[in-house]
């Protein structure tokens, strides 16, 4: 097999082209016969994982991903938009030397997978150029360099996004914050320089999706830096503020703003009053006015969050209107959420509010046909017995602590979700000591991802037969277990077999 991948290697020198675009069938064909071309859609990407590879949505807003083996690896590898189907198999029966009745089991399993979980392969459009995966060459050599070892959980081989928290400074003190924003000495900040080494070293294996964090990413001088590197690797990414954006600023982050990626403006109201109420500066309202407006006439792709409470849930019909009136790709509205480090009951929305609010979002995203206007308003309650059934836990999200992402913090601290306390036992290691990579496959990570049954004592936990695949499949949520009951080691509160716990929105 080693023999038939070098030989493939070689055919696929020539080929590193373009991306995926967007000329293609309507995603819903994705059924793929054998004179199609098939292709990677330009949504997902692939990198290699172990001893095969995973795709994954390039998108903040969906976090899909589908783990292949090996061979299905090499045949998504080898659907770069230069062959149909019919000669994938072929190519694939010569490359792995198995018959072609083992290369239809591949593409069928293949397939499956792509009508449950994707679809992350679709016919490329006749209409279209001969379109190629730029990866394809790297991710085919390092499939032929590999040496198995067992995959004991399901988490990746390398983290697939990273949360950076450059700063923790900010120059507002709204009320529903749920950064912790401890006061560290400047002294102790990661330099510019170790943080343009971390992310160098992230955009060489791969990663390819950031979300900033803090404070203020824009509060921290060596921003700049940080963007620069993210541009080089082609990394999207999303970049939340309150600082007041100038126009001279605006036309400088356009230059380092990549496709895909976005500075979003935190905005509750345009009212003068209701802005300062909850975000406890004066003037806000006028402040992201005016960034919004700079930014988008520097055209820089601009997304805003609002935060809804009985206070500005009459405003929001005005705010959504202006913020669409301004050249806001994507507004998202979401009601107040109990946080660790500050909480008052009287931000909450009732559940008529709540109803309220996804009414006016609905009728506003069909009056304005603007698909871009989200609206996620719901009640989380875990202080009543039996309200989250066994259907909802069985529906539950996969948590991506420790899976597929990690959290870089001012100081070079790691932790694997960004609402937890800076300071261990949710520190797992540093990136001023170890690389990234060093730090993600520890065995300190691994043992605070997968611990042992015994630390959890005489919670439901101890003794529950999905232990196991809680921990090691879904991931259980660590940060919510330690909000509700004080400690590590208790039931996600959304679990059936949990006790009581507190009313998150």
């Amino acid at each position: 097999m080693r023999g038939g991948y070098t030989q493939l290697h070689s055919q696929f020198d020539a080929l590193l082209a373009v991306n995926v675009g967007p000329a293609m069938r309507e995603l819903a064909t994705i059924e793929i016969g054998a004179k199609d071309v098939p292709v990677i859609e330009g949504t997902w990407h692939i990198r290699r994982n172990y001893g095969g590879a995973v795709v994954y949505k390039y998108s903040h807003d969906d976090s899909k991903r589908v783990g292949l083996n090996p061979r299905e690896a090499v045949t998504v590898a080898l659907c770069d938009g230069s062959r149909c189907l019919a000669d994938v198999q072929r190519l694939l029966g010569r490359v792995l030397e198995i018959s072609p009745e083992a290369c239809c089991e591949v593409w069928n399993r293949l397939r499956e997978k792509n009508r449950n979980d994707g679809p992350f392969l679709v016919p490329l459009a006749s209409a279209a150029t001969q379109v190629t995966l730029p990866n394809t060459v790297r991710l085919l050599a390092e499939l032929a360099a590999y040496q198995p070892q067992p995959q004991q959980i399901s988490r990746l081989q390398a983290p697939l996004s990273l949360v950076l928290l450059p700063s923790y400074q900010c120059r507002t003190d709204c009320v529903y914050c749920y950064a912790q924003r401890p006061s560290l000495p400047l002294a102790e900040y990661l330099s510019p320089e170790r943080w343009v080494e971390v992310l160098t070293e992230a955009g060489e294996f791969g990663l390819d999706l950031l979300t900033f964090s803090g404070g203020d990413p824009l509060t921290y001088g060596g921003i700049d830096k940080l963007l620069e590197v993210a541009r080089r690797y082609r990394m999207k990414y999303i970049l939340p503020t309150k600082m007041r954006i100038s126009r001279s600023r605006a036309h400088r982050l356009a230059e380092l703003v990549g496709d895909g990626s976005a500075i979003q403006v935190s905005v509750d109201s345009f009212d003068p009053e209701i802005a300062a109420a909850l975000t406890r500066t004066p003037g806000y309202e006028k402040s992201a006015r005016e960034s919004i407006q700079n930014l988008v006439a520097a055209g820089v792709t601009v997304r805003t969050n609002t935060v809804v409470t009985p206070l500005n849930l009459a405003s929001v019909d005005s705010l959504v209107r202006e913020l669409h009136a301004l050249g806001v790709f994507r507004a998202h509205l979401i009601n107040y959420y109990r946080t660790y480090y500050r909480h008052e009951d009287q931000w909450y929305l009732t559940r008529t509010q709540m109803d309220e609010l996804n009414d006016t979002a609905r009728r506003l995203q069909s009056e304005l046909a603007w698909p871009e206007l989200k609206c996620n308003a719901g009640s989380r309650d875990f202080s009543v017995p039996g309200l989250n059934g066994p259907e909802e836990w069985k529906g539950r999200a996969n948590c991506s602590g420790g899976s597929s992402s990690c959290v870089i913090l001012p100081n070079g601290d790691i932790v694997l979700c960004e609402q937890v306390p800076h300071s261990p036992p949710f520190v797992i290691g540093n990136v001023r000591e170890h690389s990234l990579i060093e730090v993600w496959n520890s065995e300190r990570l691994f043992e605070f991802v997968v611990p042992s049954r015994e630390k959890f004592g005489s919670t439901p936990c101890a003794t529950c037969e999905e232990f196991d695949s809680c921990h090691r499949i879904y991931g259980r949520c660590f940060r919510d277990a330690y909000f509700h009951y004080g400690t590590l080691f208790a039931p996600s509160p959304n679990c059936p077999k949990a006790p009581p716990g507190l009313r998150m929105s």
